[in-house]
């Protein structure tokens, strides 16, 4: 009998097409990892700004007008700190944003803490953001 060499063999074609499947399955992985640490720096982006402009706010509010606060929430607070006051807009819908302002001992320091708290959506697990700046207190 004489075998013909011209064509390829079904079982040729398999192991090509599964050492291509072997190396194209990492670069997918490395696709949809990368899509979800976007979605996560998005994230962390966003909550980022929810408290860097609510901090500012409360950085631009004179000093006589500040006051110690503990751990409320945005809408809560009243008087010349209140959102409508400082010119903020209250958080968004699946965001709660508190504020902490503590007089530090033996200093003319006030602690200002804006922290933002959310859900995720894979794991339904509470996260957390929290910026914090020291402020200085107008005494006259």
């Amino acid at each position: 009998m004489f075998l013909s060499k011209k064509g390829l063999s079904l079982i040729e074609i398999m192991v090509a097409l599964i050492v291509i499947s072997l190396m194209i399955s990492p670069i997918y992985n490395l696709f949809f990892i990368g899509s979800q640490l976007n979605k996560e720096g998005k994230q962390l982006y966003f909550v980022n700004v929810l408290c860097s402009n609510y901090l500012n706010a409360i950085i631009n509010v004179d000093r006589l007008k500040v006051i110690e606060i503990d751990d409320m929430e945005d809408k809560e607070i009243s008087g010349s700190l209140s959102l409508e006051n400082i010119g903020m807009e209250p958080c968004y819908e699946g965001y709660k944003r508190k504020l902490t302002i503590e007089s530090l001992e033996d200093t003319n320091l006030f602690s200002v803490k804006v922290s933002v708290f959310w859900k995720s959506k894979k794991k339904a697990k509470l996260k957390s953001y929290t910026l914090k700046t020291l402020v200085e207190k107008n005494e006259t």
